[in-house]
């Protein structure tokens, strides 16, 4: 499957993905909805809430949302150096 990128415009770093970092690791987290990941890309660009993910996938499609050189506010655990700055964050939407 290939990924379609959607990436949220750099005026919103700030606040969906402030930090640099080189991935480590990929972490799976499930939505459990059935929203297309076009729309949970559209959603989590669109809002000033500082949480995000980098990829959304559905049975259909993988959406990026934000680049992988940077940081995403996801389920983590709040230590940005230790964790948050090594992950790619993948929504599945079931």
């Amino acid at each position: 499957m290939e990924i379609r990128k959607k990436l949220v415009d750099s005026s919103k770093y700030g606040t969906k993905c402030p930090y640099t970092m080189n991935p480590e690791f990929i972490t799976v987290h499930n939505t459990y909805n059935d929203a297309p990941a076009e729309n949970e890309i559209a959603y989590m660009i669109r809002n000033n809430n500082e949480v995000s993910f980098h990829i959304a996938v559905d049975d259909k499609e993988a959406v990026q949302g934000l680049p992988l050189e940077r940081n995403a506010w996801a389920c983590g655990d709040g230590m940005v150096q230790a964790t948050e700055s090594r992950l790619v964050w993948k929504s599945v939407i079931l």
